[in-house]
């Protein structure tokens, strides 16, 4: 996807979905704003650059499979959840996320038990700038099912502080 892209809500659907394999962006100016996921696949999903803001009543960055980021620019300002995939892999580019739930996600639909790792989740953070801001009381600014590797970039997580009430 190049060029300049807004996409507005067609209702209960993702904008941006493709039931191939792969969502590719490596240029361009791109806003979505849906009440579903924004940018979704069912398979992998590749961001190479380009400048995205993103407003979704439900994932931001959905991929099935595989989300890889390379660079690039990603406001997300409204969300669930911003970035989620079996597989999330940031090497590079710029993160912005304000999510109510988790800011980056490694899931695959199944369940897990507690304490019990998934093999087929992980997140692996080698490089970019990520800012998280989870809003809701349950949100996780990094939050896997399997495992989390950070070997470089720069992560920064505010989440609301949540307090049982008093008796």
């Amino acid at each position: 996807v190049g060029s300049e892209m807004c996409i507005r809500d067609r209702g209960n659907e993702a904008d941006i979905d493709w039931d191939g394999y792969l969502i590719w962006i490596e240029s361009g100016n791109i806003t979505v704003n849906s009440n579903d996921d924004a940018l979704h696949s069912n398979g992998e999903l590749l961001i190479e650059g380009g400048s995205l803001t993103l407003f979704s009543g439900d994932d931001a960055v959905h991929s099935d499979n595989l989300l890889q980021i390379t660079g690039g620019s990603i406001a997300i300002d409204k969300c669930y959840e911003g970035i989620e995939s079996a597989k999330v892999e940031i090497s590079g580019g710029t993160i912005e996320i304000e999510s109510y739930e988790d800011g980056i996600n490694a899931a695959d639909g199944t369940q897990n038990r507690v304490g019990v790792s998934n093999d087929n989740c992980h997140i692996i953070i080698s490089g970019g700038y990520i800012s998280v801001n989870c809003i809701g009381s349950e949100g996780d600014g990094v939050d896997s099912n399997g495992t989390i590797l950070i070997s470089g970039g720069e992560l920064y997580i505010a989440c609301l502080l949540y307090t049982s009430p008093s008796p």
